[in-house]
């Protein structure tokens, strides 16, 4: 399962268009596109980031669906261009950071 939280960057094309910001989770398996969940009323702050991965992965549990959540358990950060939150068990594939929950 592959989660990209989305920070006032602008969506790739074909994704649904959500006007709620600044944190927007857009959620995939494989090449499924499964939703997207946003709580606009709570900012990610990224100058702390290491102090808001609980936070964070409290809400990655909010908005994975319910049927995918038992496969969703230790949660690898990954920080790309865009932020990155992710596990896949299909990619073996090393972290650019990761930070133990």
């Amino acid at each position: 399962m592959l989660i990209r939280l989305f920070l006032g960057i602008p969506w790739l094309k074909g994704f649904p268009r959500h006007p709620l910001f600044p944190l927007t989770l857009a959620i995939s398996e494989g090449k499924t596109f499964l939703g997207t969940y946003t709580e606009a009323a709570s900012p990610l702050l990224i100058d702390n980031l290491n102090l808001q991965y609980s936070y964070v992965q409290d809400l990655l549990y909010k908005a994975i669906p319910p049927n995918h959540a038992i496969t969703y358990k230790d949660i690898p950060l990954v920080i790309f261009p865009e932020i990155l939150f992710g596990s896949s068990s299909k990619a073996n594939h090393t972290p650019l950071v990761s930070f133990a929950s």
